[in-house]
């Protein structure tokens, strides 16, 4: 293991939380007008949500999405058009169907169309040719194509070159890209325009922080995902050795599964006699803090594997707002924020020993830990915020539809 280096004082002072961005007054005429789209996220996802309330501060924002809420709705100043949503593989196409309904009257309305999902593609591709159109990848489909449990194994292969193929397509037709990490951007490199937007979180979260950490009982928290090759047979033996090693040493783990593998999860534990392994049921993405207020340490221990080194998840991001360390798998991007700020502990991927020791040493080590988890809180708030990419997101619209500053 390692610790990241140049740990803040255990006086850090609390950074000032910058006031929201207030959204511009400029005239109706000339404002601009952006619609988000997405057709798999959950209601709320932090990253759409994030974007959505981000865009309209500066533009009347729309959104159309498979939420439970009725189309229509205003939130925040966004205008929500909802379609029923399918979450069974076997129906998803009804998303796209859902989509192309609630999008098609928009389109004389607004400036520009900003997509999340990669099932849009033969949508939004032959769109591109009327309206300017934006492609947020902010997953690593291509990787994900090699590890999904679903697929089948003679498939991924097939599917890992036919997402590049059609990101190449993307890249000459769509011709505008959002990426979240620099590896991204060799997928694309015949667009006309890529910006780099990582999954930080928002200062909102930060706001709901606790300064407690000294007086919590010390507790473990992984708010993942569950899946294998998001670690979760690494996170069950690392909570087997902690029981062992500190019987009153809670686990906390958010219950939100791949579909059908939670059954295993349990059934696993039950085996292997695991009780510390707390369940926290499933909340809104922007409630995690409530969470996150009961924990000391954060825990990032996703596989060894390609689409994990390229990642930077922004569950990291979600740690240092709340001012706790994290014990995190040595992989690059993560490894830059952590050395950078100071905010936690690096271990090699998949080493169940080094994670032990490390989670360990800070439960034993409060002060060092709660030191650690400032330092990170400060580094949040002045340069790992979601807040910063308001400027380069505006940029990007006024590029992208060749408007002017000064008129919206």
């Amino acid at each position: 293991m390692k610790q990241a280096s140049d740990t803040a004082a255990a006086s850090v002072a609390e950074p000032e939380i910058p006031a929201p961005a207030a959204p511009r007054q400029v005239p109706e005429t000339t404002r601009l007008r952006i619609v988000i789209v997405t057709s798999l996220h959950r209601d709320f996802d932090m990253r759409i949500w994030r974007h959505a309330r981000l865009t309209s501060t500066f533009a009347e924002t729309h959104l159309v999405c498979g939420w439970n809420l009725p189309t229509g709705t205003v939130r925040d100043g966004i205008t929500l058009h909802t379609f029923r949503h399918s979450y069974s593989r076997l129906t998803r196409l009804r998303n796209v169907a859902g989509v192309a309904a609630r999008l098609l009257p928009l389109l004389r309305r607004v400036d520009v169309v900003h997509f999340h999902d990669i099932d849009l593609l033969p949508v939004m591709i032959p769109l591109a040719a009327f309206r300017p159109v934006i492609y947020d990848v902010h997953e690593n489909y291509a990787d994900e194509m090699l590890v999904r449990g679903w697929i089948p194994g003679p498939l991924r292969r097939a599917l890992y070159f036919l997402v590049l193929a059609m990101h190449a397509a993307a890249s000459r037709t769509i011709g505008n890209i959002v990426c979240v990490v620099p590896d991204q951007v060799t997928e694309f490199r015949s667009a006309k325009r890529i910006v780099v937007i990582e999954n930080f979180a928002s200062c909102d979260r930060a706001c709901e922080w606790k300064d407690d950490y000294m007086q919590r009982r010390p507790a473990i928290i992984s708010t993942a995902w569950q899946y294998p090759a998001n670690g979760t047979w690494v996170l069950l033996d690392i909570a087997e050795r902690l029981q062992q090693a500190a019987p009153e040493l809670a686990v906390l783990v958010v219950d939100q599964f791949e579909p059908d593998f939670r059954n295993r999860v349990l059934s696993s534990m039950e085996q292997r006699g695991i009780r510390n392994i707390r369940l926290l049921p499933r909340i809104e993405a922007q409630r995690v803090m409530e969470y996150l207020n009961r924990a000391t340490v954060g825990l990032i221990s996703p596989l060894n594997l390609i689409k994990n080194a390229k990642a930077l998840p922004t569950k990291l991001f979600e740690y240092m707002a709340a001012g706790i360390p994290c014990v995190a798998s040595d992989f690059p991007h993560v490894a830059k924020v952590v050395n950078d700020s100071g905010c936690g502990m690096l271990v090699a991927p998949e080493d169940v020993s080094a994670f032990v020791e490390s989670i360990l040493w800070l439960v034993g080590h409060p002060a060092e830990a709660c030191s650690m988890g400032m330092a990170g809180r400060a580094a949040f708030f002045e340069r790992y915020n979601w807040e910063i990419h308001g400027p380069k997101l505006h940029r990007l619209y006024l590029d992208v539809t060749g408007r002017q500053p000064d008129s919206c």
